[in-house]
């Protein structure tokens, strides 16, 4: 059977069951509804999709941001307490150990997903220990008194690599949310 035949025996069977105008008003009706329904659940799906995308990229931004506020907290404890503890305390090393921690997860997140975003933990870290080792070269009477003058120029060190990355993080969220 040709292409052609087929097509004519389509056509015959088509208008041999619908025959009658109230049957062919009924036909066009079910095709045009079925042609409604299948839209609109692809207009839904699509709409569920781009509403599910942005509410991961929302919660990922969220978890991004969480970890640079984790860092920054714990960055500035640890500051606070290198300049009136002993350099080799359980705690100071705990508050170290914590800030790297949170900031090379923040590293993985930039790595991961915000590409655009450079961080390098390791650099961070460095500067942390460097400023921890000049803190131990220093007498422990003299620690106190230059602490302050010091412990604030690296909190805002600190502050400057927080908000720069929470920037980041606010202009991604207003991204999404529209």
């Amino acid at each position: 059977m040709s292409a052609k035949e087929k097509e004519m025996s389509w056509y015959h069977w088509i208008a041999e069951i619908f025959q009658k105008p109230s049957d062919r008003a009924q036909f066009i009706a079910i095709l045009i509804s079925s042609i409604v329904a299948v839209s609109v659940v692809l207009l839904n799906q699509h709409f569920n999709r781009k509403n599910a995308r942005r509410s991961l990229n929302i919660e990922k931004t969220e978890r991004f941001y969480q970890s640079i506020l984790a860092f920054r907290n714990s960055a500035q404890m640890y500051l606070g307490k290198l300049y009136t503890a002993d350099p080799g305390t359980s705690e100071l090393m705990r508050l170290f150990n914590l800030t790297s921690d949170h900031i090379r997860d923040a590293e993985v997140f930039a790595h991961l997903y915000f590409q655009e975003i450079s961080l390098d933990s390791s650099k961070i870290i460095k500067k942390l220990i460097k400023k921890q080792n000049h803190v131990i070269s220093l007498p422990p009477q003299a620690r106190p008194l230059l602490g302050h003058d010091e412990l604030e120029k690296n909190i805002e060190e600190i502050n400057e690599i927080y908000e720069s990355l929470a920037e980041h993080c606010k202009n991604k969220i207003k991204e999404h949310k529209h």
